[in-house]
């Protein structure tokens, strides 16, 4: 990443013309993300304990918050486009947006390069580590492609490698969006930068009340396995709690 783009700008984006965010609960997360994520075999033992952890810290990241955006380096102030169907993504010249500037310090979870066994070690010491919980998070924590995520967040050119006048024109900056966070770098096209787009999507569709189509962006791209190698203490200990008002 470029050293003098390393301090972050932060900041959420509220667009006008998008449906008004909302907090989703935690009970319609586990709903959706039931209906979305078939559980190995191996893995049904501990599925309600998986989906807490999971949700839990997806709350972390973004509060729930079906509209939050974060966006660290330089951008102009618009960090989501207009929601779009089959039409051309615009500029960021072609649309606007209020905003509100937040610290990255205030974010939970910002994202980092993560070892496997980074937190995992503290938590096995202070409590029961529950075998069949540590050999299934082990099992699925490592088949999400880290390393292409994170190669995506620096690269701005283009498939051919070659750097288009525009893309050069382009300072770095990497967006954050919605519930679960998904890069415009790895997972849709926010036309602020080049993006690999494996969900098919323009980002406000993360940005809107409607969290389905970002729940399916988050299983199927293998997002979700991710989050099993970033648990906090606070999450693992709520791992049998979480979703007791649901109940």
């Amino acid at each position: 990443m470029k050293v003098g783009l390393l301090l972050a700008l932060a900041v959420a984006a509220l667009v006008p013309g998008l449906s008004e965010s909302r907090i989703i609960s935690r009970c319609e997360l586990r709903d959706k993300l039931h209906q979305a994520l078939h559980v190995p075999k191996h893995l049904m033992k501990i599925h309600s304990q998986l989906f807490a952890l999971v949700s839990c810290e997806v709350d972390r990241r973004s509060q729930l918050n079906t509209n939050l955006v974060i966006v660290e380096g330089i951008r102009p102030t618009s960090a989501v486009l207009p929601a779009a169907t089959d039409a051309p993504i615009m500029s960021p010249e072609e649309e606007f947006a209020s905003t509100t500037t937040v610290s990255m310090s205030n974010i939970p979870g910002g994202r980092k390069k993560r070892s496997a066994s980074e937190n995992r070690s503290n938590k096995e010491d202070e409590e029961d580590s529950e075998e069949p919980m540590g050999v299934a998070l082990n099992s699925e924590e490592n088949k999400f492609n880290e390393e292409e995520m994170q190669q995506d967040d620096d690269r701005m050119e283009s498939d051919n490698g070659e750097q288009s006048m525009e893309s050069m024109m382009k300072p770095w900056s990497l967006g954050y969006y919605g519930v679960f966070q998904l890069s415009d770098s790895h997972f849709c096209n926010s036309g602020f930068r080049w993006s690999r787009n494996v969900c098919h999507k323009n980002c406000s569709a993360f940005t809107d009340d409607n969290i389905t189509d970002d729940v399916t962006c988050f299983i199927k791209s293998g997002y979700w396995r991710l989050f099993l190698r970033d648990i906090s203490r606070s999450c693992y200990h709520q791992r049998k709690t979480y979703f007791a008002s649901c109940d």
